[in-house]
């Protein structure tokens, strides 16, 4: 392997690739990485999180935006107009969007909202080992949990991003996600009628 530092013509190349389309090109799919999570949050800041919450009651968090920049966010993110049917029965949303939102939900929405506070990855990480699982859909949050292995469920579009593949509730890239798919295009609540079966798959007993 060559390589190559600074600008470098295409000229006498037959294809080019981006190195994040590579997996998809290689038809990664059974070979990717599994086992144990490999990052691990703060234990004093995942203290100071799980004392915010209630310890008797399941709590959950949500994000229902990914960057607004994104060229799918609108496919991606969750409209406003939905946001006040999403129940689960018996379990406490938390916030974990981080300002500015385009979508505000109802107050009564949230029984508590940490987004605010998020500030980086470290603190994100201390709330999601705090909290019992998260929702959300397509965003950075889907992967730090996956990556510190915390239950979560991501929603996701009719056409997800390759990494999630086109079928299946669960991916090789991460054991402790489930993943909730539009039955149809544009169908989030069909998407959301899978959370509360999924996260019971994941979220430990007890």
């Amino acid at each position: 392997m060559d390589i190559v530092t600074g600008r470098l013509s295409l000229d006498g190349f037959s294809h080019v690739a981006h190195v994040g389309s590579l997996p998809l090109l290689l038809r990664v799919a059974e070979a990717a990485p599994r086992g144990e999570p490999w990052l691990t949050a703060d234990s004093e800041r995942t203290a100071t999180w799980r004392r915010r919450r209630p310890a008797a009651q399941r709590t959950v968090g949500l994000c229902w935006e990914g960057r607004a920049s994104h060229p799918q966010d609108a496919r991606r993110s969750l409209p406003l107009h939905l946001l006040q049917r999403l129940v689960l029965p018996g379990t406490l949303l938390t916030g974990l969007q981080r300002p500015p939102l385009r979508a505000v939900p109802p107050e009564s929405f949230l029984a508590m909202d940490w987004g605010p506070d998020v500030m980086d990855f470290a603190e994100a990480a201390a709330m999601l080992t705090a909290l019992d699982a998260l929702v959300t859909v397509d965003t950075a949050m889907a992967h730090l949990a996956g990556a510190l292995g915390r239950p979560a469920v991501v929603l996701l579009p009719w056409v997800p991003d390759w990494r999630w593949g086109l079928s299946g509730e669960r991916t090789p890239w991460y054991p402790s996600l489930r993943l909730a798919r539009q039955p149809r295009p544009g169908d989030w609540l069909g998407a959301w009628a899978q959370v509360g079966a999924l996260l019971e798959t994941i979220i430990p007993a007890g």
